[in-house]
């Protein structure tokens, strides 16, 4: 993988800046299962999701961890963290993944000198605040059927998988209302 390339795509302008970036990079490829981050850790870098699935998590106010999305490294995504604070979430991987991994340090050097990398994380970071958004407004406004539509909408491939416990979860719904759910769908898609 041309990772000076990859920079460049993202939106770093400068040749040197993106070498710079590639040269402090490393691919790490994680199994399934595997927890990137948890709750309360110190970030030491921003992981970029080249490959595989990740979920993100919460522990909500009864206690319960509680799975608020998804990314898939066929999007342009990255863990965009505040780097100045404690992680707020549980990053794992649902399948295997290939992550770039781009150290703090190197990312704040990197800010200091080129303009551009502040505007491609921007970027990103806003689109991950509209993912976001988006998410919230279907969970506040919907039904089960109609989120369970969204779902498959947007991530109908992960259907078989991630486990039908965590799409629960993510859609706000009973495991049991989620298995009524499909079967309804199947049985509507099944007479069309």
């Amino acid at each position: 993988m041309n990772i000076v390339k990859f920079y460049q795509e993202q939106g770093v302008n400068s040749e040197k800046t993106a070498r710079f970036l590639a040269d402090h990079t490393r691919v790490v490829k994680r199994k399934k299962g595997y927890r990137l981050l948890t709750a309360g850790d110190e970030p030491t870098a921003v992981l970029i999701l080249l490959d595989g699935v990740l979920s993100f998590s919460y522990i909500d106010d009864n206690g319960r961890e509680s799975v608020m999305g998804f990314r898939l490294g066929t999007e342009s995504c990255s863990v965009t963290l505040n780097l100045e604070d404690t992680v707020e979430l549980n990053v794992q991987a649902v399948t295997a993944v290939t992550l770039l991994v781009l150290p703090k340090a190197a990312l704040n050097q990197a800010l200091q000198t080129d303009s551009s990398v502040c505007e491609a994380m921007i970027r990103q970071m806003a689109e991950n605040q509209k993912n976001n958004y988006s998410w919230q407004i279907v969970m506040r406004a919907k039904d089960s059927m109609e989120k369970y539509r969204w779902f498959l909408e947007q991530y109908g491939y992960l259907v078989d998988v991630i486990p039908q416990k965590d799409i629960a979860n993510f859609l706000n719904i009973t495991p049991q209302t989620l298995c009524r759910v499909k079967r309804l769908t199947d049985q509507t898609n099944a007479e069309q």
